[in-house]
């Protein structure tokens, strides 16, 4: 469903039906998307057909080689 694709990326989310023991605090993707956003840009959801999810990390490109001074 649409919404709780829009959820996962809240804090603590547990998507319905997952036990309590699988893991994790529920923090990882809530924290990528906010380091995405804060060098504007994004976390990207997409489920894979067959099962599972794929995320994608969407940054800017840099408008200087690395290193430049």
């Amino acid at each position: 469903e649409e919404s709780e694709a829009g959820r996962i990326f809240e804090p603590f989310y547990r998507a319905p039906g997952v036990t309590p023991d699988a893991g994790g605090a529920g923090l990882g993707l809530a924290i990528a998307r906010r380091l995405a956003t804060e060098q504007e840009g994004d976390v990207l959801y997409e489920a894979r057909r067959g099962g599972g999810s794929v995320f994608t990390l969407v940054l800017p490109a840099a408008d200087h080689p690395p290193n430049a001074h």
